[in-house]
C-alpha cells in the first residue's frame, strides 16, 4: 500500500484507519494480505465467494480477459446472464471493476481478496 492516502470510498477516511481494516480482512481470511500490484495479470477465470464472518457463500464467476476485459457471472442472480465489464489496477493494491474501486490483495495461497473500505464487503477469489 502506498503512504500517498487514495481512498477507495467515504469510509476509507484515513491511513490508520486502512491498515486496521487491512488487519481485519487479513484475520478475516486467515492469512497475511500483500497488495496487488500495479500491472497484474488477472487472466482467467476466477470463482468470487462472499466471505461472512467465517462463511463462505457463492457470489460469482469472473473471466478476465485480454485489454482489461472480464466477464461476470453472478451466481444467484435473475439476470439474463452474464455481463461484459472492464477493470484496472491503477495502484498497487487498489482495483477499479465494474464501476466500483476496491482494496485488493493476495494471500499467501493464491486468492485473491477484493474488499471496500470498512470490510463490510469481503470476496475471496480462487482461480479456476
Amino acid at each position: 500500500m502506498s503512504d500517498d492516502h487514495q481512498p477507495i470510498d467515504a469510509k476509507d477516511d484515513s491511513p490508520e484507519y486502512r491498515k486496521q481494516v487491512w488487519e481485519a480482512v487479513s484475520q478475516r481470511v486467515e492469512s497475511a494480505l500483500m497488495p496487488l500490484p500495479t500491472g497484474s495479470s488477472l487472466d482467467g477465470t476466477w470463482k468470487f465467494d462472499l466471505d461472512m464472518l467465517g462463511t463462505r457463500l457463492p457470489f460469482a464467476t469472473y473471466a478476465f480477459g485480454q485489454g482489461n476485459s472480464v466477464v461476470i457471472s453472478q451466481a444467484m442472480s435473475a439476470s439474463d446472464g452474464p455481463t461484459s465489464e472492464t477493470y484496472r489496477i491503477p495502484s498497487d493494491g487498489r482495483i477499479e471493476l465494474a464501476g466500483e474501486v476496491y482494496h485488493a490483495a493476495t494471500t499467501t495461497q493464491g486468492e485473491l481478496v477484493l474488499f471496500n473500505g470498512d470490510q463490510s464487503l469481503v470476496l475471496v477469489a480462487t482461480r479456476q
